[in-house]
């Protein structure tokens, strides 16, 4: 068989320090590279001649999956000169375990990954960069200088764990190579113990005139779980960011980390159902003022919303003083479970700072299920003048919340010819000092405790 018609390469247990067989793979779709320990660069571009005046074609042009793994002394995937790597097809990258690997791309063979779908890094002890800059195209570029952009981006999953010298995941500065991630629909981030932001978009600039593409405005599922030195998720301006589709939020154990929003970038959260907060130690607000924002929306504010927010499971954050303002319960029209657990600062669930002397209700309209558990400095659930209304609730559960005092009004559901009424009071009184509250519709108690069980399950596998 020639080699120029193998498509399915698979090495493992090899001890070669290079693979320099790859100009003759021209039709190679996949390569798997595992357990090759002394191996120190995939690919190596040093010392490649083409025949003078002669077209020298484009390596791997029809790889599509590359899987590097365990290979203890990697360094870098290619080295030399990058201008003959063509990975117009390349669709998923692995990279496991590749303990001594720095960054996976410069910026010349990134601008080829127009079909990159999944990207999955995980145990890499050395990696700093995804993307890293390299003398030599510097001067390549600055003789032929052309923006580096991603014409049609494809990455629909990044997944990262384990790599703790990462300290930024995607930096936009000069150059815009983040907008290859512009189709980006899941971000998983677990145990990279030295990140410190997520987005930096400092120093982004575009083109006078030119029409910049919003940042991610695909993304549906982010979970950012064990970042320790996490301060930012995005930082610097927000005004491209599009988070109009994100479903699916969890953030644990970033104990760092002081703010999830801005208002701006909660204005963008109209599909957003799960939010998750666990163990933020330093978390003083799920949004924030930005005084930049401020500057610029002074004659374009927008109220806040989540219109479509089903399940809010707050828990171990220590600093948080109020989960929301008041400004967004009216558009609370979904939600149906929400937790708040152990944050021993919070004062209060909703607050307001505006007139006190205003009476008002408030109707969460699909509510079934609220617990608010261990929370000693809580003392309303909202300010003393409004009054939430819940006519779905089936289950509330108030324990060792000794300050608070609050009344909610539940009245019974009449949405549903076939459910009978419930003969509990449709008024739940106040809830006194030192006393908890279990209160449960009997005719849900099962599903209502299944509900309770699995999110803690959820939340204990992260």
């Amino acid at each position: 068989m020639k080699l120029q018609n193998l498509q399915i390469l698979s090495l493992r247990n090899w001890n070669a320090i290079s693979f320099d067989g790859i100009q003759g793979l021209s039709n190679l779709e996949e390569l798997e590279i595992k357990n090759c320990g002394g191996i120190q660069e995939v690919i190596k571009l040093e010392g490649l001649l083409t025949i003078k005046g002669e077209q020298q074609d484009l390596l791997l042009p029809r790889l599509k999956k590359m899987l590097l793994i365990d290979l203890l002394e990697l360094r870098c995937i290619w080295k030399g000169t990058t201008e003959l790597i063509n990975l117009n097809n390349l669709e998923d990258l692995k990279v496991i375990r590749c303990k001594k690997l720095t960054h996976l791309f410069t910026p010349a063979p990134t601008q080829s990954l127009q079909k990159l779908k999944f990207l999955e890094i995980e145990r890499c002890d050395e990696l700093e960069h995804l993307i890293v800059e390299n003398a030599e195209e510097q001067v390549l570029s600055e003789s032929h200088p052309q923006p580096l952009c991603f014409p049609k981006p494809n990455v629909v999953k990044v997944k990262v764990g384990s790599c703790n010298k990462l300290k930024c995941l995607f930096h936009v500065d000069r150059w815009n190579a983040v907008s290859i991630f512009l189709r980006l629909e899941e971000l998983e981030l677990k145990n990279c113990g030295g990140l410190q932001e997520v987005f930096n978009f400092e120093g982004f600039l575009t083109r006078e005139g030119e029409q910049q593409d919003e940042f991610f405005p695909r993304l549906r599922n982010m979970f950012l779980v064990k970042l320790h030195e996490l301060t930012y998720i995005w930082k610097g301006p927000t005004k491209l960011i599009n988070l109009n589709n994100l479903e699916y939020l969890k953030v644990k154990g970033c104990t760092k980390l002081t703010h999830l929003f801005t208002p701006a970038l909660a204005q963008s959260l109209r599909k957003l159902k799960f939010l998750e907060i666990e163990r933020c130690d330093e978390l003083e607000h799920i949004i924030v003022e930005n005084v930049e924002e401020q500057v610029s929306s002074e004659n374009h504010l927008q109220p806040l919303c989540f219109p479509k927010l089903e399940i809010v499971n707050v828990r171990y954050c220590n600093k948080l003083k109020y989960l929301f303002p008041m400004t967004i319960a009216d558009s609370l029209l979904e939600l149906k479970i929400l937790r708040v657990i152990e944050n021993s600062q919070l004062m209060e669930v909703f607050t307001h700072e505006g007139d006190a002397g205003v009476q008002k209700d408030v109707t969460l309209p699909q509510l079934e299920l609220m617990g608010l558990k261990v929370l000693p400095s809580l003392v309303n659930f909202c300010p003393n003048n409004y009054q939430f209304i819940l006519p779905k609730l089936r289950e509330l559960r108030v324990e060792s919340c000794e300050k608070m005092r609050t009344t909610f009004t539940h009245t019974p559901d009449r949405s549903s010819p076939d459910r009978q009424v419930s003969t509990i009071s449709p008024v739940l009184s106040t809830c006194p000092a030192n006393n908890d509250i279990t209160w449960t519709d009997v005719e849900d108690i099962d599903r209502i405790d299944a509900i309770y069980f699995r999110l803690d399950d959820d939340l204990d596998l992260l």
